[in-house]
């Protein structure tokens, strides 16, 4: 018997919101919610014990692949940055820089611009980079001159002597929780050719804490690397000639895959191009510099962030293209990802105090097909309001896809949104709804961290989930990779993989299930 929902049950009601969000205690309650998904918990991952020094056990052809250090042993920096820091920068008490704070003020510039990943818990605002005091601190404060002994200057006094050598600039405004202060380079050194320096302190600068690289994420991806043969680099540029050639589409977008061949006029006409629409253009040099890089400097120990439980690894940063060549166990590989996990987690947590009305709205209409991107789509279009996004020329077409792409790119973020700015987003007229639903999603934002606590929170819960997910896939022996939210595995163990996805989902009680990606696009075809 097919049911009926009346829509008009669902309407926003102010106050009962209002009322929701002043419940006290928010930091308190944020901490009892953030692991509410680790009540299932097959066998623990055995922590990794092996040795992380030399070789790792991955070859790139018949060359064994090293062990990165965990360090930072070469920076990218403006030409001539060295000579002006030795020229211009002065610290209170008139001294000049000795030659390894020099070495940190180059080191504190490569955070600044680094935007391959380099620095895990930096985050881009308008006016520059915000990076954690903490973060400064943890890479430089325990540093020591070589040859005296003496103690370097502090990273907070090497700041503010490149601040006063007009060499960078900083925004010092700080909200607890909100934002950190944000850095930037002067337009001079903006303007500069960048290269790569190497560092001369010994032990490199240390990128995180050894205390943060094993759980049991970390030791099942230690567990997992043997088991991956990677591409060369022969084999990754032919890729790219194929990519440049077809502009391929590829996870349902069309983007523009650039490859310039190291011709800067060609570089510069594609980085403007990219400034302009950075979601459709991939310069795919700088994918395949990244990519030698790490065959360079070695393979980097899996660790999660100061700020993140999320673990990174020299993969889940590579680029899609080229991680897509690697096999596992000598197979080619398929991406499996849940559909819509954010919208269903937080769903699934806060289900039990939901009324009746909105677990139907959000079951029967919103997921009646499983697709919850589908399904907020499809009242956009019943509700009149992708009309409006066509006349936006935020979608192309009222056709269910081109809105369903729209919403989709919306979930990424708008749950992470500031509860104003969730306001103004479109899907909002959809999900407002459900009121009672959306007041305890802005009460995650009323803690110390503000609107991020939203993010944190919803990260906590993914990473739980895929931990139960990998112990399971460990006790099958199915090797993986790991991609945060989706995972990687040969394309024999799929059907499997996917079934202990799903069944790891439904004991947790989320209505979210897998979605597979294909294997490779045909251009990789041999």
């Amino acid at each position: 018997m097919e049911t009926t929902y009346n829509y008009e049950e669902v309407t926003s009601n102010n106050s009962q919101e209002l009322d929701l969000l002043a419940i006290p205690n928010t930091d308190l309650w944020l901490s009892n919610i953030q692991h509410t998904f680790q009540g299932i918990c097959s066998a623990p991952i055995p922590v990794f014990s092996g040795s992380l020094k030399g070789d790792s056990a991955l070859n790139v052809g018949a060359a064994p692949l090293k062990w990165d250090d965990g360090a930072l042993h070469e920076v990218y920096v403006p030409m001539g940055l060295a000579t002006e820091i030795r020229n211009t920068v002065r610290f209170a008490d008139g001294r000049l820089p000795h030659e390894e704070e020099v070495e940190a003020c180059m080191v504190i510039v490569h955070m600044i611009l680094a935007r391959d990943g380099s620095n895990l818990d930096g985050e881009y605002k308008d006016f520059g980079k915000t990076i954690p005091a903490k973060i400064f601190n943890r890479l430089l404060g325990k540093l020591s001159r070589r040859t005296t002994g003496a103690q370097l200057a502090t990273a907070k006094q090497l700041i503010d002597a490149l601040e006063l050598a007009g060499i960078i600039k900083v925004d010092r405004s700080y909200c607890p929780g909100e934002y950190s202060y944000s850095y930037s380079i002067t337009e001079d050194l903006q303007k500069r050719a960048r290269v790569h320096v190497p560092l001369k302190e010994a032990d490199g600068y240390r990128m995180w804490s050894r205390q943060q690289m094993f759980n049991e994420l970390s030791s099942a991806l230690l567990w997992s690397y043997p088991h991956y043969t990677l591409p060369d680099l022969v084999q990754v540029k032919a890729i790219a000639v194929q990519l440049d050639a077809n502009k391929i589409m590829r996870k349902g977008k069309r983007c523009v895959y650039a490859l310039t061949n190291k011709s800067k006029r060609a570089m510069e006409y594609w980085v403007a191009r990219r400034a302009n629409d950075r979601h459709s253009v991939r310069i795919l040099d700088e994918d395949i510099e990244q990519y030698q890089r790490m065959l360079k400097s070695g393979l980097p120990v899996p660790h999660d962030s100061a700020l993140c439980p999320r673990v990174t690894d020299g993969f889940n940063r590579m680029a899609s293209w080229i991680r897509e060549l690697i096999l596992i166990d000598g197979e080619v590989t398929c991406e499996l990802d849940f559909n819509g996990l954010h919208p269903h987690m937080l769903y699934g947590l806060f289900k039990e105090e939901l009324p009746m009305n909105e677990r139907e709205y959000f079951e029967n209409v919103l997921n009646a097909t499983g697709d919850i991107h589908s399904g907020v789509a499809a009242e956009l279009i019943r509700l009149g309001i992708a009309k409006d996004l066509r006349k936006k020329g935020k979608i192309t077409s009222m056709a269910i896809a081109d809105v369903r792409g729209y919403v989709k790119k919306e979930h990424l973020a708008y749950f992470n949104r500031r509860s104003a700015s969730m306001n103004n987003k479109e899907i909002h007229q959809v999900y407002k709804r459900m009121p009672e639903f959306m007041a305890l999603v802005k009460k995650t934002k009323l803690g110390y961290n503000g609107h991020k606590g939203t993010s944190k929170l919803l990260f906590a819960l993914e990473v739980d989930l895929m931990t139960e997910i990998i112990r399971r896939f460990y006790a099958a022996g199915i090797h993986f990779i790991y991609v945060y939210d989706a995972l990687v595995v040969a394309q024999s163990r799929v059907a499997e993989a996917a079934s202990i996805m799903n069944a790891v989902a439904a004991d947790l009680g989320l209505l979210t299930r897998v979605k597979q990606s294909q294997s490779l696009p045909s251009a990789f075809a041999a």
